[in-house]
Formats: structure tokens, sequence, C-alpha cells
């Protein structure tokens, strides 16, 4: 049976009537927050906060674009994933990164490309603590990151071969690895990820002294909106838990609670300025990151702001994070609003259902020929066949 619409009418109706009253409080908390970000490089970062603020880098002017040099090339690397199947025999999981290297200016061309790599061996299943006690599965959120650490690695390993002028190399979302921040995993796993496999593609890149970068699109980080609920605080220094447990939206803080960077920086900035550059204080880049930390700034586009980030090394110098913003809005003016780069990666890495199933059935097909008679679980074969 398929899903029922109307039964769930009157809910959808609601929750409507309810977002529309949400948007009205949000209108009266935005004209807050405007009429505070003046008064940004009034901030002092310090205290206890419930929330993540961004640290300050640059004063709380905005950037123009600069020019686009004629003659640059642009690499986007997107990928996608096979899971581990529970109700097959054989354990593996695929990862597909798309690649788009497309040139311009007196010599334009394209290489578009897929590579996909199947994992099976033990120690690319799980990750192991060195010292034997525990193991974590390489799957769900661990995937997801693997993925992006390849990506990150074939990026790193296309940089630097363009000669014909600058490089710009993107990936679709973010360089922190959040998935890793806090206690989710034992440290091992952080190493192992962070340290061994994430470190090195970035070296990699800083040597070659390439322009990378993270694109974010609708962005729903509030880092910057912090920095604002910061003036809002009257205890020297803020101490949440201190002074504010149980106050909830009691706050005076919430006056600006539940604005986005996004929605802030779409009133203040013209289409293809960027906002000042901000610094990235989560856990899991202060503590693993290294001189690799990560800087982000917002760019608005012909469609929408958006959140860049880049590596530290390639932030503090400001003619390169210029070439960085000029780059990526002339992508998203030859996309339509989207990077026309990351578009093309995308679409050389997207599986289809019917590629996923195809995918399986190879694997049974090849385990077969050699000899390796491998049944997947009745329930996966019930949903093949249909009983009615």
């Amino acid at each position: 049976m398929g899903l029922e619409l109307g039964q769930i009418l009157v809910s959808l109706r609601q929750a409507a009537s309810e977002l529309r009253t949400r948007r009205r409080e949000g209108e009266t908390r935005l004209k807050q927050a405007l009429s505070l970000y003046p008064s940004l490089g009034d901030v002092k970062v310090g205290g206890k906060s419930t929330w993540l603020v961004a640290g300050i880098e640059e004063d709380h002017s905005f950037h123009p674009l600069s020019s686009v040099p004629q003659d640059h090339a642009v690499i986007a690397v997107d990928g996608s994933h096979i899971p581990p199947e529970s109700h097959f025999a054989i354990s593996c999981y695929l990862i597909n990164l798309g690649l788009a290297c497309l040139g311009y200016g007196q010599k334009p061309y394209a290489r578009l490309e897929s590579h996909p790599q199947l994992y099976f061996r033990d120690e690319e299943l799980s990750i192991a603590d060195p010292d034997g006690w525990h193991e974590e599965a390489v799957e769900g959120v661990l995937l997801g990151i693997k993925r992006s650490l390849e990506e990150l690695k074939l990026l790193a390993q296309l940089m630097g071969e363009e000669t014909r002028g600058p490089c710009l190399g993107l990936v679709d979302g973010s360089l922190i690895f959040w998935g890793l921040a806090g206690r989710a995993f034992p440290p091992f796993v952080r190493e192992e990820l962070l340290g061994k496999e994430l470190l090195p593609s970035f070296r990699k890149m800083k040597e070659k002294g390439a322009l990378v970068a993270g694109y974010i699109s609708y962005p729903h980080a509030t880092e910057v909106v912090n920095l604002l609920r910061l003036l809002l605080c009257p205890h020297s220094p803020p101490d949440c838990d201190q002074h504010c447990r149980g106050l909830g939206n009691k706050r005076l803080c919430q006056a600006v609670g539940g604005i986005e960077d996004r929605e802030l920086f779409a009133c203040l900035l013209q289409v293809g300025e960027r906002s000042p550059l901000f610094s990235s204080r989560s856990s899991v880049v202060v503590n693993h990151y290294g001189e690799h930390q990560v800087c982000f700034f917002y760019l608005r586009g012909q469609e929408e702001v958006v959140r860049i980030e880049v590596p530290r090394w390639l932030a503090t110098d400001t003619g390169r994070l210029d070439l960085v913003h000029s780059l990526v809005f002339d992508q998203c003016r030859r996309g339509g609003g989207y990077p026309v780069a990351l578009m093309e990666a995308h679409e050389q890495a997207v599986l289809s259902p019917a590629d996923r199933e195809s995918f399986w059935n190879l694997i049974q097909e090849s385990l077969a020929q050699g000899g390796i008679y491998s049944s997947s679980s009745a329930k996966r074969r019930s949903k093949q066949v249909p009983w009615v």
C-alpha cells in the first residue's frame, strides 16, 4: 500500500500554520541581529557557551570581487557510495568518485571521469584499536567520512598538475569532519581517519600551493550569529551552565537565537561580495587539524548565500583568498547559481538504484564464477519478488 496522504493532511495544515508563526518571530530576531552586526568587532570571544562561536579573523567589512584570470582551471571531486548490505552473505562497500577538470582560456578543455573502488578486506571494513581491544565498522557516519577523505585524497593528487594558470580545487561540502567531534567515536578512530588520511592530503595540497575550498550550499551554520549572542549576554565572561541553566528561551541572547548566518549575510552582502573571514572553533578542528585549521567566509551568489571553507595556510594569503573568492563566484555564474565543475563531478559520481542493484548482481556472479556460491537473506529476496 502506498502513502495515504489524506491521513496527514490535517497535520500538514497545522505545520504550515506554525511555520508562518515561526517566520514572523524570525523576522523580528533577524532585525535584532542586523542591528548588532556593526558591533561585531567589540565581541570578546571567551567563557563557556552551549553553542559554537566563530573566531574573528578580519574586521567586519565586506570584500568585493577581484578579476578572474583568463587562463585558469577548476578541478571538482564528488562521491557516492554503496554501503555494506546486511542481508547479503559477503561484506563489502563501494565508493565511486566523480571527477571534473575544466580548463578555461586560450585552450579550453574538459576531463570527466569516474573512479569506482571496491573495499572488501578486513582492514578496510573496520578500524581496529592498535591495542586490539576494540574496532569500529566502516558503515553509516564512518563510511560517509571515508568517502569524503577519498575525495580529498584524489583532489590532492590532481592539484598542482595544471601549469597554464591558477587552479581551483573544489569539494562539495565542509572541510570539517563534524561526525568525529565529541565522543561519538574513540580516539583511535580519529587518529586513523584524521592523522593518517586527512592531514597527509592537506600537507600535499599545501606543498603544491593549491587553491582548495569546500563549497556548502544553503548552509545552516550559526557560528557568526552566535558571536552576536555574546553581545547580549549580561555576564562577563559568559557561562551558560552557571547563569542560564533551565532558562531556555528566556535567556536574553535568545533575541537573535534561531537565526542562521546565511540569513544574516543575505541582508548584508551585495551580489559578488564576501563576508569577513572567520575561523572554526569546533573541537575536532582545534584539537586535530594543526596548521590546517579551517577558516570560512560567506559569499553572496546570484541565487543564494554560500559558505566557503579553506585551510588556514590559504586563508592567510590575501591574494590567493581573493582568487578563491572570484573563481568560485565565476563557477556559480557559469552554472546558473551552482559551480558547474561540482555539477559535472556529481553527474560522474551519482549511482542510480539500477546501478546499485547491478552492483550486487555482479558481486554474486563474480563469486559464482570463482566457485563461491553466496545467497542473500530471505528478507532481501522478498523485496525483489512481488507476491501480489
